[in-house]
């Protein structure tokens, strides 16, 4: 069983006049520039220390410059590492040509190699000549597919 609820009290036919307060000098700032106090709380501190106002809009204005200053540098690295990307894509691209180029040199010296064997006699070292060395270049691309990680 639950407790009975008692009856809500009525509702006050006038509410309380809220209570009145000063209104600000100036609402507070938004964005870049919150950290800055009121016009009126600049000109009571430079009263109390001379040229504050003035020093404060001073690191205001160095900050501004700082931040541009690392946008700038931010913009410059990115440049940067646009062009670190093409010339690696370049050197990946020369390496795929050298290699290809290399690999089909190879296997055809061997095949030469082995044509020479067989032509003087010998085709048991031309075959075994032939299918060492293409085991041997097999070996190489798969130890730098490895090593870059492919």
């Amino acid at each position: 069983m639950t407790a009975p609820v008692p009856p809500r009290s009525p509702e006050p036919e006038d509410p309380p006049a809220p209570e009145t307060s000063p209104e600000p000098a100036a609402p507070p700032a938004t964005g870049d520039y919150r950290e800055l106090p009121s016009g009126e709380q600049m000109r009571i501190w430079n009263e109390l220390v001379s040229d504050s106002a003035e020093r404060m809009l001073t690191l205001v204005e160095q900050e501004f410059q700082m931040k541009n200053k690392l946008v700038d540098q931010r913009v410059r690295d990115a440049e940067h590492n646009r062009r670190l990307d093409l010339v690696n894509v370049w050197f990946r691209a020369a390496g795929v040509v050298t290699g290809v180029a290399l690999g089909a040199g190879g296997i055809v010296g061997y095949l030469w190699i082995a044509k020479y064997c067989v032509d003087h006699g010998s085709a048991g070292a031309g075959a075994g000549l032939l299918g060492g060395g293409v085991a041997a270049l097999a070996a190489v691309v798969t130890a730098v597919q490895r090593r870059n990680g492919q």
